[in-house]
């Protein structure tokens, strides 16, 4: 029978239930405490006023019920939501992070024609003072670029 639900919406059908097993429950102990017939001296005006405001109570429980049946449906609407959201990423997070899936760095290619002046000076057998003289630049930075050559930045 809970097959037939919704997921989620079960719990909701169950706390109608509950609900209005209370108010029956309570309409017992009501009875129990005003007699059993809720019939006042007066005659049958206590009996139908008590019946009046039973009523009166059904309805509002009644109404209870479905306000809060409705922000129950729409809480587990969101949360279905977020949830296939988040398996959503899950999953592509599980793609991206699969072997073979990321691509391999390129070699490093200097993108400044200056640093490319700097490695081929380099490579040429020039010191880094020749080299910052040649280029114009600073000795420091000279040695900045060489190093992050060999960092493969």
């Amino acid at each position: 029978m809970l097959a037939a639900f919704p997921e989620g919406t079960w719990l909701v059908a169950l706390g109608v239930v509950i609900l209005t097993a209370m108010t029956f429950v309570q309409r017992a102990k009501m009875k129990r405490r005003a007699g059993v017939d809720l019939v006042d001296k007066s005659g049958d005006g206590g009996k139908r006023e008590a019946r009046e405001s039973m009523e009166a109570l059904f309805v509002q429980l009644q109404e209870f019920s479905r306000e809060m049946l409705a922000k129950l449906d729409m809480k587990v609407r969101v949360l279905n939501e977020l949830l296939t959201r988040a398996e959503a990423r899950i999953e592509e997070l599980k793609r991206l992070s699969a072997p073979g899936t990321l691509a391999a760095p390129s070699p490093s290619k200097p993108a400044n024609p200056l640093h490319e002046k700097v490695f081929r000076l380099a490579d040429g057998g020039r010191a880094s003072a020749d080299i910052a003289v040649e280029t114009g630049l600073e000795r420091g930075e000279v040695e900045l670029i060489l190093g992050l050559r060999g960092k493969g930045a």
